[in-house]
C-alpha cells in the first residue's frame, strides 16, 4: 500500500514522462505481489507488444536429467549435412548472466509467487504448447532496441526488438500522441459512453473496454484445441466437449500397471454461455473422470499419475469433484476467509436486505435481479450459502461477518461453501442424484501428483486436498538451474478470483436493489465504496481481476497457503526429449516416485511423504474455532 501511495504522489507531481511509463509502473506494482489472481491490463499496454524473435524458442533443459539445465534454442542448429543438432547454450544477455537476466525480469513481471514456478512459466512444454515465451522474448514491456546474445562457444549475435500492433486496433486518424491518447486511453471519450460522475445522477455507467488480447511471458492466450494431439499417445478416454481432461494407459514393460489422468486445466474451452451452458463443463468432467476410473478398475491398473502440468486453475467445483471420485465418501476440507473491507460490508447489507426481500410483492424483473445478485459474488455473503468448519450454517450476516483479527487486519470467520445440497444443475459425486457406494480405485500410496510448479487457484485447492487429507506424493519438474527441492504448488493459492467487471456489475446491481435509505447511506463520504465500484473507472481503462478469498491448511489458522512453503517429494529436470514427450515424462515420474527415487530425483530434492510442509503454527484451524471464533459469532 505504501508503494501505491508513492505512485500516486509521483502522478500528482507529474513525475512520469509518458502514459506508457505510468502504466508500466502501475502494472509492475501489482505484479510485485506475484499473485495471478491480482491483475490489471490497462488500455495502452493492450495496443502493442514488443517481440525479440530470436528468443521466442528458448527452452531450459538438462542434457541427461541430472546435470543442471541450460538455456538453448529449441530448434537447434542445422549442420552442413542437413541434420539438426542442439546448439550451444545461451550464457549472457547484454553481457549479463542470462539466468540472472531472466530471473530479474520474472521478479518484476511474473504472477507466480515462487521463483522456480516463475522460471517454468516462461517455457513451452507438451501441456503448454503455445503462447509460452520468456518475458524478454514477447511481452508488453520494452527491453531496448536490441539485445546482445552470447553463447557457450563464444559466439555472439544481436536481436532487434520489434513492436507489434494488435490486429484489432484501428489507427485511422491517429497522427499524434494526443490522438493516440484520445482514441485508446481517454476514459471519457464519447465512443466509450457517459462520464462516470453521471452515475450519481441516476445514469448508467459506460461499458468496459473491449481490449485486444493481452500478451505476457506467461502465455495467457492458452489454446485447448492443441491439447492431447501428437505427441500424446492415444487416450483411453477424453472429454470431447468443453473440457481439457484425458486418461491414458502406459503399455511398456515395467509400466503396465500405470494409468495417467492428464488435466492441464480445470476450466472450459470457452466461458461464453452462448457456446456452453454453465454446468456443461462440470457434468462432462464428472462423466469423463468416472469413465476413466471405471476403465482403470476393469483393466487392473494399480498406480495413477495425475498430470497437472500447465494447470493454472479453473472451476472450483471440479477440484472437489475429482477428489470425491478418487476417494468416495471422504470429507472435503475447506477453510477460507475474506478481508472485511468496506465494499464487502456494504454489499452484505444489501444482500441481507434483499434475501428476504422487503417488498411485499416484488416484480418479476426485481426477482430476476435479486437472483442474479445472490447467485454471483453476492452468494459469498448470502445467509445459508456457507457454513463454519463445524458444519453450522451461517444464517445471518452477523455470523458471516463476525470479525477475526489476524496479523493486524480484520477478516471474516473461517468458512466453507455448501456443496452437500442436491441441485438440479450439478451434484458432486456422493450428493443427491450422484449418491454412490463405490470405493476408491487407487490406494493413496499408489497415486502421485505431477506438476511443473504453476499449479494454482483451483489446481492448488485439489492438490492440497490430496496432500493434506490423503498424504499423496508429489513430483515436480523443471525450475531454475540449481539443485535442491522445488514447490509443486506455486501458482496463486487463493480460493477465489473476481473479474473487475463483475465487481462493477455487482456493485451497480446492489445499488439498484438497495432500499432508498441504504442508497442514501452509501452515497455519503463515510461509505461510498459500492458507488466507486459501480462507477467502474478502472474497467473503462482496462480489465483485471482480484483475489477475494484466502485458503488455509487444516493445521494453520494464521497464515494463508499463499504464504507457506511446501516442497515436492521429488524433483525432476526437463530434458529436450521430455518437453515434447508426455509419455517419457510420465515414466520418469513413475521412476522418481516408486521405482528408483534415489537415482532419478534431482540431487538434494527428495523429501519424505508427510514431511513436505515447512515450519507452521502448532495451533490448528479447528482449535481456534472451538475456542472462540464461531462461539462468538453464534451469539451475536
Amino acid at each position: 500500500m505504501n508503494r501505491l501511495v508513492n505512485l500516486t504522489s509521483v502522478v500528482k507531481g507529474h513525475g512520469f514522462a509518458s502514459e506508457y511509463d505510468f502504466q508500466v509502473a502501475l502494472v509492475e506494482l501489482l505484479e510485485s505481489a506475484h499473485d495471478y489472481h491480482l491483475t490489471y491490463n490497462p488500455d495502452l499496454l493492450g495496443i502493442f507488444s514488443f517481440v525479440y524473435p530470436a528468443l521466442l524458442d528458448l527452452i531450459s533443459v538438462s542434457i541427461d536429467g541430472k546435470q543442471l539445465p541450460k538455456l538453448y534454442h529449441q530448434g537447434g542448429v542445422t549442420t552442413e549435412n542437413g541434420t539438426t543438432v542442439p546448439g550451444p547454450a545461451l550464457t549472457k544477455i547484454n553481457d549479463q548472466d542470462a539466468v540472472t537476466f531472466l530471473e530479474e525480469l520474472n521478479l518484476k513481471h511474473s504472477g507466480y509467487q515462487d521463483r522456480d514456478a516463475q522460471w517454468n512459466a516462461q517455457f513451452a512444454s507438451y501441456s503448454r504448447p503455445s503462447g509460452k515465451h520468456p518475458i524478454v522474448a514477447k511481452s508488453n514491456f520494452f527491453h531496448g532496441h536490441e539485445l546482445t546474445l552470447t553463447y557457450e562457444d563464444g559466439t555472439k549475435s544481436t536481436v532487434r526488438g520489434r513492436a507489434r500492433v494488435s490486429p484489432e486496433v484501428d489507427f485511422s486518424k491517429v497522427n499524434y500522441g494526443r490522438d493516440f491518447y484520445n482514441r485508446f486511453c481517454h476514459p471519457e471519450a464519447t465512443k466509450f459512453g457517459l462520464p462516470a460522475k453521471q452515475l450519481r445522477n441516476g445514469l448508467q455507467p459506460p461499458q468496459p473496454r473491449k481490449l485486444p488480447l493481452q500478451v505476457d511471458g506467461e502465455g495467457r492466450n492458452w489454446k485447448h484445441d492443441e491439447l492431447f494431439l501428437a505427441p500424446y499417445p492415444p487416450a483411453v478416454v477424453r472429454d470431447d466437449g468443453p473440457g481439457a481432461t484425458a486418461g491414458f494407459f502406459l503399455l511398456d514393460e515395467g509400466y503396465e500397471d500405470v494409468a495417467v489422468l492428464a488435466i492441464p486445466s480445470f476450466r472450459p474451452r470457452s466461458e461464453d454461455p452462448a457456446q456452453y451452458e454453465p454446468w456443461v463443463y462440470t457434468n462432462d468432467f464428472q462423466e469423463t473422470v468416472g469413465e476413466f476410473l471405471e476403465l482403470c478398475k476393469e483393466s487392473g491398473k494399480q498406480k495413477l499419475v495425475i498430470d497437472l502440468t500447465g494447470n493454472r486453475g479453473g472451476k472450483i467445483t471440479s477440484a472437489y469433484e475429482l477428489f470425491a471420485q478418487l476417494f468416495p465418501g471422504s470429507p472435503i476440507f475447506q477453510a477460507g476467509n475474506m478481508r472485511l473491507q468496506m465494499g464487502l460490508l456494504e454489499l452484505a447489507r444489501v444482500v441481507s436486505e434483499v434475501s428476504g426481500d422487503s417488498l411485499s410483492d416484488p416484480t418479476p424483473e426485481r426477482k430476476k435481479k435479486v437472483q442474479k445478485l445472490l447467485s454471483g459474488i453476492g452468494r459469498q455473503v448470502k445467509p445459508g450459502a456457507s457454513q463454519n468448519l463445524e458444519g453450522h450454517t451461517f444464517n445471518n450476516i452477523k455470523e458471516i461477518l463476525a470479525p477475526v483479527d489476524l496479523n493486524g487486519d480484520r477478516f471474516g470467520p473461517y468458512f466453507s461453501m455448501r456443496y452437500d445440497e442436491p441441485s438440479n444443475n450439478f451434484n458432486l459425486t456422493g450428493v443427491g442424484s450422484q449418491a454412490t457406494n463405490r470405493t476408491a480405485v487407487f490406494e493413496p500410496e499408489n497415486i502421485v501428483l505431477l506438476t511443473d510448479g504453476v499449479c494454482g487457484s483451483t489446481c492448488s485447492l485439489f492438490a492440497y486436498l490430496m496432500t493434506y487429507q490423503k498424504n499423496i506424493s508429489t513430483t515436480v519438474i523443471g525450475g531454475r538451474p540449481r539443485l535442491g527441492p522445488m514447490q509443486p504448488i506455486a501458482g496463486t493459492e487463493g480460493a477465489g478470483m473476481i473479474h473487475m467487471q463483475n465487481l462493477t456489475d455487482t456493485a451497480r446491481l446492489a445499488m439498484e436493489l438497495a432500499s432508498p435509505e441504504l442508497q442514501k447511506v452509501f452515497k455519503t463520504d463515510e461509505y461510498g465504496n459500492l458507488v466507486a465500484l459501480a462507477e467502474g473507472y478502472a474497467v473503462r481503462r482496462g480489465n483485471g481481476t482480484v483475489n477475494f478469498k484466502n485458503n488455509f491448511a487444516p493445521h494453520n489458522h494464521t497464515t494463508p497457503l499463499q504464504f507457506l512453503y511446501h516442497p515436492a517429494n521429488c524433483r525432476l529436470f526437463w530434458t529436450r526429449e521430455m518437453i515434447s514427450d508426455p509419455e517419457l515424462t510420465w515414466k520418469r515420474a513413475v521412476d522418481g516416485t516408486w521405482t528408483d527415487p534415489e537415482e532419478v530425483c534431482v540431487e538434494g530434492s527428495r523429501v519424505m511423504t508427510g514431511e513436505t510442509v515447512g515450519k507452521r503454527d502448532r495451533v490448528g484451524v479447528m482449535e481456534i474455532i472451538q475456542n472462540t471464533i464461531f462461539g462468538d459469532a453464534k451469539t451475536q
